[in-house]
């Protein structure tokens, strides 16, 4: 676990990447129910999606007010996580508790 730590602070170096982790002890601004994935922009293409996947199946979305939605819903959702140096702590502190472990 300690080296695929590291490995999530190597990766958080880089220019590409934005990694934001929700901790289990932070304030809930929202219910995550199910994972999602929102493609391209909304704002800038007409063909904009979000691809759910529930318990049950995999969902298309394809309507704007929903897809936006979802953009308003991952907002609320990166609102409590952490990330830059805040989440190397974190990873730093995590990583050395597995090291102990």
């Amino acid at each position: 676990m300690s080296t695929q730590i590291q490995q999530l602070r190597q990766l958080a170096t880089r220019p590409n990447v934005d990694l934001a982790i929700i901790r289990f002890m932070s304030e809930e601004h929202t219910h995550q129910y199910h994972d999602f994935t929102v493609l391209t922009d909304p704002d800038a293409d007409d063909e904009a999606l979000v691809l759910a996947e529930t318990v049950t199946r995999g969902l298309t979305i394809r309507g704007t007010a929903e897809v936006q939605q979802y953009l308003e819903h991952f907002t609320a959702l990166r609102a409590g996580a952490v990330d830059g140096g805040e989440l190397d702590r974190f990873l730093q502190e995590a990583s050395a508790r597995w090291a102990r472990s």
